[in-house]
């Protein structure tokens, strides 16, 4: 099963994480200052941070331009972080934090999969239906703006100094999820070329699905996205990945691989 262990933030810079390394940015302990509205400035900052540097990309990101929007004195970003750069990596580790219930979730789903279906084509099929019903419907079901996924993305998209972190800790472990699955489905080795290249295509399929909401909101003239167009995306990424795998493209998944009543509000 893949391991989905996240490095957190110590309390005081520069002391070692869990892995032994310094932890670049970490933001100080007790007695650091308020923001404006109670909180204090350090999470102020790597929240506006974070919408910022996912919305405008790193580089066209200033220390002023946060400061002014977090309301708070520029001086702020040095006390607390020492830069720009140590802070957008505290922005980076906190949305790999946020999105670990999600990882839970995929790796808890796939093993599931395999340990139910004993790799048969016809339930394996039935199988990722299931899956994809649910994790394609809660990504694309998402909130339009969703910081911490294009904070992510951009990272790798843009090759930051903070792409090695985002694979290491996120996107490495979601294609890893996937590996196993396509290597049943297929018969290939889970380190063959083939097999990996799957597993990313598998995991651009899902991820583009929340992505897409301004396209399909644009194109299909409709102020918000309603459990119609959710359904017919995840049929259509299904039947895409079915394909790709070539198994059956069976029409249900039953009681599918998750059961799919809370599992939205749980990512």
């Amino acid at each position: 099963m893949v391991q989905t262990t996240d490095l957190k933030i110590t309390g005081h810079a520069g002391k070692p994480d869990k892995t032994g390394a310094a932890t670049k940015g970490a933001v100080r302990g007790r007695g650091r200052p308020s923001g404006r509205d109670g909180r204090p400035a350090d999470e102020i900052l790597i929240a506006v941070a974070s919408e910022l540097f996912a919305r405008q990309g790193y580089d066209s990101v200033s220390t002023r331009q946060i400061a002014k929007q977090a309301r708070v004195n520029l001086s702020a970003i040095g006390y607390h972080f020492g830069g720009k750069e140590a802070l957008y990596l505290a922005c980076i580790e906190a949305a790999i934090a946020a999105k670990r219930k999600y990882r839970e979730k995929l790796v808890e789903a796939v093993a599931r999969v395999l340990a139910e279906t004993g790799g048969a084509r016809t339930e394996l099929s039935a199988a990722i239906r299931g899956i994809f019903e649910n994790f394609v419907s809660a990504e694309f079901l998402r909130d339009l703006v969703d910081p911490q996924l294009h904070l992510l993305m951009s990272a790798v998209r843009d090759s930051t100094v903070a792409f090695d972190r985002v694979m290491s800790g996120h996107i490495g472990l979601l294609i890893d999820a996937w590996v196993p699955l396509v290597a049943a489905a297929t018969g290939q080795p889970e380190e063959a070329e083939e097999t990996q290249l799957r597993a990313i295509t598998i995991l651009n399929l899902v991820m583009s699905a929340s992505l897409s909401q301004p396209l399909v909101r644009r194109r299909l003239a409709r102020t918000e996205t309603d459990a119609t167009i959710s359904r017919l995306t995840a049929e259509n990424i299904t039947r895409a990945v079915l394909g790709m795998l070539d198994l059956p493209q069976i029409k249900s998944a039953g009681d599918g691989a998750l059961p799919s009543g809370d599992f939205i509000e749980t990512l």
